[in-house]
């Protein structure tokens, strides 16, 4: 059984590092999307502030057309002052003037707001693009880093997959049942020492005589084909006698 177990521990460094490859490919796409949602969002702003840029432009023009009609007709009143001929109409064509002028100076204090309003909202629109390419340029860079981590990943992933099924080949149907229940139940690792008389995988105490039987097991003194669970968290257990050397070493 001993040497079984030296299989299955094996088995098992094999399970942790497709686990720990498993776990890097979950997370690996979930901060560059956290990244493209925040991308979106800054895209989505932009877009709202080009659209009051292109409101206040628009409104602007409309107001420079507008200008330029009464700038016109004032022009025309003034050249009819030449051909009047009585006070009367002379009087009628000053007013009229006068209402071209306010109207004209009232689009002048118009276009200056809408001017100012612009160059407002046009620096915001700067401030937030730039914003939006930096965040471009980092998820753009880390979208292919990630690709190829990935692929990287994948292909580590392949050559565990082909180191485990030689593992399983070794193993006895047994035992490995009792290894592959263990392991869709309860963390990596379910195969652990035992020491001085405590479980590494839970650290509970187990029995003196079951303590004694992993030992004698360890060191050939019993031949025993019984897989020994702890009694507190199941995990399938073992003495380990590199680590009672390192120990006594120490």
């Amino acid at each position: 059984m001993q040497s079984q177990i030296r299989k299955l521990l094996k088995l098992q460094e094999v399970d942790e590092e497709i686990e720990k490859i498993a776990r890097e490919l979950s997370e690996l796409p979930k901060n560059l999307n956290r990244k493209k949602e925040q991308l979106s969002q800054l895209e989505s702003d932009l877009k709202e502030v080009e659209k009051e840029l292109n409101e206040i432009k628009g409104e602007m023009d409309s107001k420079e057309a507008e200008q330029k009609t009464e700038i016109e007709r004032k022009k025309s009143l003034e050249a009819n002052l030449r051909v009047i001929k009585t006070v009367k109409e002379y009087n009628a064509i000053m007013r009229e003037i006068g209402f071209a002028k306010k109207a004209i100076e009232e689009y002048d204090r118009e276009l200056e707001e809408l001017l100012e309003e612009l160059e407002k909202i046009e620096g915001e629109y700067n401030r937030r693009k730039e914003k939006y390419d930096a965040l471009l340029k980092e998820v753009t860079e880390l979208e292919e880093f990630v690709n190829k981590r990935i692929q990287e990943l994948q292909a580590e992933l392949e050559k565990f997959e082909e180191k485990r099924k030689e593992f399983l080949e070794e193993i006895s149907p047994e035992l490995l049942r009792k290894y592959e229940m263990l392991k869709n139940t309860l963390p990596l690792p379910v195969v652990v020492p035992v020491v001085d008389e405590v479980c590494q995988g839970c650290f509970m105490n187990v029995p003196p005589q079951m303590y004694i039987q992993l030992q004698r097991a360890a060191y050939g003194k019993e031949e025993s084909k019984e897989i020994f669970t702890c009694p507190n968290c199941m995990r399938i257990v073992y003495y380990d006698i590199e680590a009672e050397v390192n120990e006594e070493e120490a």
